[in-house]
């Protein structure tokens, strides 16, 4: 089960990438190709809107099934436990890319620079909007998800089925009817963080082959088919023409599409493939969190360098070439540092530093005020 969890947080976060791709969406770029517009649309809309978009729902899936299989503490220990590993690296990796953005006025010029104290306070300290370096919101709502986990496992443990499916219910309906910002910047991460908690409570094996059954595939894959139209048209992950029924479409996407995932994840993890690829498991971290700023660098010479009509006609090239030029300079930034300072990769890292550099950054002069980070 560690190697499978290693691998697929390896893989969601690769593929999380494609949704956060720039520029986007890619028909903004593209002149009109006849069939062959048309069907990069739907290799778009396959890679970003399903592939991409089923990282999240499983990575909160895997949190909560973690931390039910572990939780012993008390709440005060998880709340300064996750502060540590979560919420510090947020704020370190978001007050990067301000610094750079407000340096260099050129990395992103349509950037809305705040207009008083409150405004930027908000932009250092994203406590009620996406931060500026936006896909770090996961650890925002995931560091909230936490917080609230001890207090449902109480529940669960203290009234069985009966409190789990009340609960499920509650958060069901807080995701399908609250608006992007509502305590949560996504509110479809809750119910899938709850899964994981019941999934661990109940002692479900996820990995047996019960788990993974062909009726269980061929809901979702019809779901996802029945779905599908929808998406190239209008971009959106659910029914413009069922808008009475708020996020659930959404909702169920989550789930079939990490359903999906992670039937394919446990089938390769152990592969020579998964084996390989879960290497990067101790660095995959420190890209996750760099590879907006990546991104941005790319954005900033397509738009202002005057390339971008050269590069159109080649844009699939560069939309898939994209995550793996996050990947290496996201690889050789760690490397670097854990060279130049490994105390320091310890805080930017939230503790996640690998084999040799966590032996150094254990002996390394920890910045003042604290001793280097363990791993969480």
């Amino acid at each position: 089960m560690s190697d499978t969890i290693r691998f697929a947080r390896v893989a969601c976060i690769i593929l999380m990438m494609f949704t956060h791709v720039r520029p986007y969406p890619a028909f903004w770029y593209m002149p009109r190709f006849g069939w062959w517009d048309y069907g990069w649309h739907w290799v778009y809309a396959f890679f970003s809107l399903y592939v991409g978009k089923a990282s999240v729902p499983l990575l909160g899936l895997i949190s909560g099934w973690l931390l039910g299989m572990q939780y012993k503490a008390p709440w005060w220990s998880v709340a300064r436990k996750k502060a540590r590993t979560i919420l510090l690296p947020l704020f370190i990796w978001n007050a990067v890319l301000l610094f750079v953005m407000m340096s260099l006025p050129w990395f992103e010029p349509t950037w809305p620079r705040p207009t008083d104290a409150i405004g930027w306070f908000y932009k250092f300290f994203p406590l009620r909007d996406y931060p500026t370096n936006s896909p770090l919101y996961f650890m925002r709502d995931l560091f909230l998800c936490m917080l609230l986990a001890p207090a449902l496992l109480w529940l669960f443990d203290r009234w069985g089925t009966r409190a789990m499916i009340a609960v499920f219910a509650v958060v069901l309906i807080f995701a399908a009817i609250a608006d992007e910002g509502t305590i949560l910047t996504r509110p479809v991460i809750l119910p899938t963080f709850v899964t994981g908690l019941v999934l661990a409570r109940r002692a479900i094996d996820v990995r047996a082959p019960r788990f993974f059954n062909h009726w269980g595939a061929l809901a979702a894959g019809t779901w996802l088919l029945i779905e599908l139209p929808t998406l190239v048209p209008v971009y959106r992950l659910y029914f413009t023409w069922l808008p009475i029924a708020g996020h659930v479409p959404e909702i169920i996407t989550r789930y079939a599409l990490a359903y999906l995932l992670w039937w394919w994840v446990a089938h390769v993890a152990l592969k020579p493939f998964g084996r390989q690829v879960a290497r990067l498991e101790p660095y995959i971290f420190f890209i996750f969190c760099t590879h907006h700023i990546v991104y941005l660098a790319l954005a900033t010479e397509f738009d202002g360098r005057g390339v971008r009509n050269a590069i159109a006609p080649i844009y699939p090239l560069y939309f898939f070439l994209q995550p793996l030029i996050a990947v290496c300079v996201g690889f050789a930034f760690y490397k670097l540092m854990s060279l130049i300072s490994p105390s320091l990769l310890g805080w930017v890292t939230g503790g996640r530093v690998a084999g040799r550099d966590k032996a150094r950054a254990a002996h390394a002069p920890a910045p003042e005020g604290g001793a280097a980070l363990k791993r969480s």
